[in-house]
């Protein structure tokens, strides 16, 4: 491993000096949204022209999807969009009027281009990884399967998918971070911007540091939002402790709200016994099947974590938290219909798999499982339900990221990170790793907040800090709102859509 990993620094190296001195060509297409709606001076899109492997002469070209959005007489620095997942594809709702682009550009001062992309593999990008096993994997979700059951089949899946693209050429080790920074550094090159601000959230605040890691000199700062752990290798191993840390958080919530602890005096109580109930007693329903592709869903034990898990990732429906509990304590199956359809519905298996290349090549190791094993064991069971997802990388994939550029790196860009106090998958102290390495850091944990968006509640306040750092990111970001964001409050009524028949 160390001289294959000695090899692939060379071949990182060669390839970014390489593509400096080659002549970048971008094409000019109409854009796949309807660009009316999008408030700008100038809107276009185009598709920038990259080698899929770099350190390969006969490689194949992809075609890297972006838009640039301007104001009248932008600064010289844009802000670049980095996707979470991974395998999110920003573009396709960069026409949204209330999409994450939309929420994102507010954000931003208004004096600054904004750049979005799809990243090689998601998206209007490409190429497209086994579309045609998406109507099957979410017919799997819908059976009554164990954990260990849908791993199986999910494994199976994967491979059936592997085998596919190798069929078809796709070269499984050129989607990674690596390659997604190369291809940002050569499309704000081939645009003609020296240097640009990156505004990454949950995986792309790694994309982001890997941008910086290979081209600091290109970054003038970096917005970090919800972000993974800074070591690669340490993204999936704490799962379980992170939402164990944050079930905790919101039972104290409730138990310390008045009127909360007086409606559900035994939540936690409520939760586990849930979670065994389901074990032997599964229930089963009738779903929406344009988002199964069944039509009948058997909920079990699993399914019943995992919808509570994604329950709890954005502030919006942790407010709901407690009511969700009781419904399913209840059986009330309207609003367990509506949960699990809201929850585990509409499952995109193309663009995953891309997430499953970067996960594998950045993070996976031979110890990743029994490292996962070690940090779950400690905890109920139940917790680890919501599953570990890098087995297939035994077999995706034959090459991994150097291990210099999975460890912490040393770096002067001015940096602003962000994160919520109960957000389960990267979690303040996920953010918390970066200061050490960042000579010019600040975190900013906003209370009562989930996973990456926030509501109106606090959005005043990352409107106004994040926008102070892009224009001026060598002062210190002044965090006087976050004391004026309202306390956070449960709404102990369940919102319309949760009671729709």
């Amino acid at each position: 491993m160390k001289l294959k990993n000695t090899i692939l620094i060379v071949f990182l190296v060669l390839s970014i000096f390489n593509l400096s001195a080659q002549s970048l060509k971008i094409e000019k297409c109409d854009c796949p949204f309807k660009t009316a709606k999008v408030e700008a001076d100038s809107i276009w899109c185009g598709k920038l022209l990259v080698p899929e492997s770099r350190d390969k002469k006969s490689s194949r070209i992809l075609e890297i999807a972006f838009t640039v959005i301007s104001p009248k007489n932008p600064a010289p620095d844009p802000v670049i969009i980095l996707p979470g997942g991974p395998g999110q594809a920003p573009l396709r709702a960069a026409g949204s009027e209330r999409g994450p682009v939309a929420k994102l550009r507010g954000y931003i001062p208004k004096n600054r281009t904004l750049v979005v992309f799809d990243p090689r593999g998601t998206g209007y990008s490409g190429p497209i990884m086994c579309p045609n096993l998406s109507d099957t994997w979410s017919t799997i979700a819908a059976m009554d399967l164990t954990i260990d059951e849908q791993r199986q089949v999910r494994l199976g899946l994967d491979l059936a998918c592997r085998d596919q693209l190798l069929r078809e050429g796709v070269d499984l080790n050129a989607y990674n971070s690596i390659t997604v920074a190369q291809d940002v550094n050569d499309l704000m090159t081939a645009l003609g911007y020296k240097k640009f601000n990156l505004l990454g959230g949950s995986y792309g605040v790694p994309m982001s540091a890997m941008i910086i890691n290979l081209f600091p000199k290109k970054v003038r700062s970096a917005t970090l939002l919800s972000g993974t752990h800074i070591n690669l290798k340490d993204i999936v191993r704490y799962d379980v402790p992170y939402f164990y840390n944050n079930l905790k958080r919101i039972f104290e919530l409730c138990a310390e709200d008045p009127q909360c602890s007086k409606k559900y005096p035994t939540l936690e109580d409520d939760f586990y016994e849930v979670y065994e109930r389901l074990k032997d007693q599964p229930l089963t329903f009738t779903v929406d099947s344009t988002k199964f592709r069944a039509p009948k869903f058997t909920l079990n034990s699993q399914d019943y974590i995992r919808t509570i898990y994604w329950q709890q990732t954005k502030e919006t429906k942790i407010r709901y938290f407690p009511n969700v509990i009781q419904a399913f304590k209840d059986e009330d199956m309207t609003v367990i219909r509506n949960m699990v359809e809201r929850n585990l519905g509409g499952i995109n298996y193309d663009d995953s798999r891309m997430g499953m290349l970067v996960h594998c090549f950045d993070s996976y190791t031979e110890n990743s499982l029994n490292e996962w094993k070690k940090e779950a064991d400690p905890y109920h069971p139940a917790l680890s339900e919501i599953k570990y997802f890098l087995q297939p990388c035994e077999y995706w994939t034959d090459e991994a990221a150097p291990e210099s550029l999975r460890q912490p790196f040393k770096s002067d860009v001015r940096a602003l990170l962000i994160s919520g106090e109960l957000d389960p998958m990267n979690p303040p102290e996920a953010s918390e790793s970066y200061i050490p390495w960042f000579e010019n850091a600040q975190h900013i944990m906003t209370p009562g907040m989930g996973h990456m968006f926030p509501t109106e509640r606090e959005n005043f306040c990352w409107t106004e800090m994040i926008q102070r750092f892009i224009a001026h990111p060598l002062q210190k970001v002044d965090t006087s709102c976050v004391s004026a964001i309202p306390d956070f409050k449960f709404d102990l009524k369940l919102p319309k859509w949760a009671k729709q028949e």
